[in-house]
């Protein structure tokens, strides 16, 4: 039922895709260079000065130590935290590299903004060949089980139910990446709010979220 809400990855499919939007990237090129002459282009940026004027809006502090709080996680990981980092941002992203077998969500819950998960093998380049997990995922009240063999993208519309989340079986670690479009991670859990800025800021909006 919410099979469309979960998309695998194969690599045929990525060759083909690929390569269908090489093909129609060439045309529009080839109208284009057609159509006016071709301007030149720098070969870098040295001619561009630094500056600090937009420096706010980028951010180097991602090492977190999560992996103290989930010890199934590889430490250190990296996560963006949203609004407290930078100001006015609209999104919370973790990247974890999950080295053993975790029941990480065992409540299903639901948020007020979409929410995405990529599900890839851990070893960069190859995240098929480096795929070898299997993840559990529920979805909607009924909380539907999903079983995750392959690298896979899941989106999670607001207000969707989802979880419990199970990493059942990890062979090889797997790179797992939260995508909340909000400016602080919050869940709904039970009728109860819950919301978390990291392990190194307030635990106040986490008190009591069972684990």
């Amino acid at each position: 039922m919410y099979e469309k809400y979960i998309t695998s990855i194969t690599r045929r499919d990525f060759v083909k895709e690929v390569a269908a939007g090489t093909t129609a990237a060439a045309v529009i090129a080839a109208d284009a260079f057609a159509s006016q002459a071709a301007r030149s282009l720098p070969a870098d940026l040295d001619h561009k000065a630094v500056g600090e004027k937009y420096s706010q809006y980028l951010f180097t502090g991602l090492k977190d130590n999560m992996s103290a709080m989930l010890p199934s996680m590889g430490a250190p990981s990296a996560y963006f935290r949203g609004a407290w980092q930078i100001p006015g941002a609209g999104i919370n992203m973790g990247w974890q590299v999950i080295t053993k077998a975790n029941f990480m969500e065992k409540e299903g819950h639901h948020h007020l903004v979409d929410e995405y998960f990529a599900i890839f093998g851990a070893q960069m380049p190859d995240i098929w060949g480096s795929f070898d997990a299997v993840v559990e995922l529920c979805y909607g009240p009924e909380e539907e089980k999903h079983v995750i063999t392959q690298p896979t993208f899941v989106f999670v519309p607001k207000g969707m139910h989802h979880c419990p989340l199970n990493f059942k079986v990890v062979n090889k670690p797997i790179l797992f990446q939260a995508i909340h479009l909000g400016p602080r991670f919050h869940k709904i859990m039970n009728g109860k709010e819950y919301w978390f800025e990291g392990p190194n800021r307030s635990l106040e909006g986490w008190k009591g979220h069972p684990w």
